[in-house]
């Protein structure tokens, strides 16, 4: 294969690889802790973008959503880091298209790289300790207005280490070679490949039922079962698509009056200029988490999204009281962190001085957003879009991923901007308005059809079918016409290992520990000829 004109087995020619996926993963990374508009370093993203810079789309987006189905719960909520499923897209790339193999087989053996990505992205975070005590002593001199250099040098110091990650991985695979690796894979007994492919095949159960014990199973169970049957045990043409489209209208009918926000007065006043007040918006919205570190979580994040309106009402020492004192912990969901800032504003401006209240009130609303923000925009609506564009992807359709970048950035984008405004507007009165039984509405309507789409999904994902009686079933899916046994029996399978990762998980497993288990049930079925893989995606 020729990738650039040249032939992939030289060390020349991996260390060239090397070098266009550090680029890759450096600018996806800026994006990923600035302004989060391609969201590059998702496994969906990172595949389709590594297909297209190896000239195979297809092979791409086929090891992309499958790889973003293993990954699917493993978001990094709070501080927690996962494996890095977006690197073993890259690599299982890389990997299939040198080596010539299957795409699941791919995925398997690019696993390492997960990890390897993993440790790098955590050395990278605490690097950006660093950051904060520079910025400590720059307050303590005055120099306020340096600040902002040293919170956006987070974003390259990230992109420095894990670029690093991935060129490491896609060296250490380009350098092996790709004829001898596919030739040593195609040398190994039929039944080592079998197991590895319906390994590869059934590993999506992992991040499924990581997302299912987040948002709760046992509350939405009804919706699930009916999505899954209907799905499974019906073979017509869009059957998932139609699925989703009518039960997001009933369950929309059933939650619409929970997401009616009205109007809870106007709260104190503020008097802050407009451009104050776009600079303090900009820097909330593209650039809040540049210097995410372990130390302060977002802390830095917050004092240089609030810089601006504390530079209007603040002056000499009591400009550095008041930055010193928004140097401290802080960890909420990004996308509705504006509103904190903007709330903290109109406070700041209307009680000058008045830090301990702002300190309280900061603290107060930083819990429920990252909770309410975390299930309903990451697992809730970022699960949804993703299943849908990997449901185009299977549709044939290889610019699915542009659908999910296009719909994720104008939700996101849209809550952002708003949401500042929002807290703005509202005032102190933004807590009466977000009531607790307000935000319960919101996330039980999020998190109703971000659990039935999973149980839609779940019939065609797992690629696998029944190799014992693997006749009478055609025979029996031929009388039946538009039901189909064998589907709803691979179905069952994948069910049944998805609810396995998600008990599993609830009894405290990390994720490579289920991620090895469901691995070696897999590879022990495909071994042993009971269920066999038919491909990841049907492009």
């Amino acid at each position: 294969m020729k990738v650039f004109g040249v032939i992939l087995m030289t060390l020349q020619t991996a260390l060239l690889l090397a070098v266009i996926f550090f680029i890759y993963e450096f600018l996806a990374t800026m994006d990923a802790y600035g302004p989060k508009i391609i969201i590059g370093i998702l496994p969906l993203l990172s595949g389709f973008f590594a297909g297209i810079l190896l000239g195979n789309v297809t092979l791409g987006v086929i090891i992309g959503a499958n790889t973003q189905l293993i990954a699917l719960g493993a978001v990094p909520m709070g501080g927690a880091v996962p494996p890095d499923f977006g690197m073993v897209a890259i690599t299982a790339v890389v990997l299939a298209s040198i080596a010539n193999i299957k795409p699941e087989v791919a995925v398997v053996l690019a696993l390492p790289a997960g990890i390897l990505g993993m440790y790098f992205d955590i050395i990278g975070r605490t690097v950006n300790v660093g950051l904060v005590h520079r910025v400590d002593k720059l307050i303590e001199e005055g120099a306020v207005d340096k600040i902002d250099r040293w919170h956006l040098l987070g974003m390259p110091i990230m992109g420095l280490f894990r670029g690093a990650a991935v060129a490491i991985a896609v060296f250490i695979v380009a350098a092996l070679g790709g004829e001898a690796l596919g030739a040593f894979l195609k040398s190994l007994p039929s039944w080592i490949l079998d197991g590895l492919s319906v390994a590869g095949a059934l590993l999506p159960a992992m991040g499924l039922g990581l997302i299912l014990m987040y948002l709760g199973l046992e509350r939405y169970k009804w919706y699930f079962i009916i999505a899954f049957i209907l799905v499974s045990l019906i073979n017509i043409p869009l059957i998932f698509a139609i699925v989703i489209i009518v039960g997001f209208i009933v369950i929309w009918c059933k939650h619409k009056e929970a997401l009616k926000i009205e109007g809870g007065g106007e709260g104190v006043e503020a008097k802050i200029p407009s451009d104050v007040l776009r600079s303090s918006k900009l820097r909330s919205v593209l650039f809040f988490e540049a210097s995410w570190n372990y130390e302060l979580m977002q802390g830095l994040g917050y004092l240089y999204s609030i810089l601006p309106i504390l530079k209007h009402i603040y002056k000499g020492e009591e400009l550095k009281k008041a930055a010193k004192a928004h140097l401290e912990f802080f960890n909420t969901n990004p996308v509705l962190a504006p509103m904190i800032v903007s709330l903290d504003g109109v406070i700041e401006s209307a009680r000058k001085g008045d830090l301990d209240f702002v300190r309280k009130l900061k603290i107060g609303l930083m819990g429920p957003l990252a909770g309410f923000g975390d299930s309903v925009i990451w697992l809730a609506t970022g699960g949804v879009l993703l299943i849908l564009a990997i449901t185009l992807v299977r549709m044939g359709i290889v610019w699915g991923p542009l659908v999910f970048i296009l719909l994720f950035d104008i939700v996101t984008f849209t809550i952002r901007f708003k949401s500042f405004d929002f807290g703005y507007k509202r005032g102190t009165s933004l807590v009466r308005v977000l009531t607790e039984e307000k935000m319960r509405g919101i996330r039980e309507f999020a998190e109703t059809l971000a659990v039935f789409s999973i149980g839609a999904i779940i019939p065609i994902v797992f690629q696998i079918r029944p190799v014992i009686g693997a006749e009478l079933l055609a025979s029996i899916d031929a009388a039946l016409m538009i039901f189909s046994v064998t589907i709803f029996i691979s179905a069952l399978i994948g069910l049944g290992l998805t609810l396995l990762a998600k008990y599993l998980y609830g009894k405290g497993f990390k994720i490579l520990h289920v991620l090895l288990i469901i691995f070696a049930i897999g590879f022990i079925l495909g071994a042993l000829r009971i269920i066999g893989a038919v491909g990841y995606v049907s492009v």
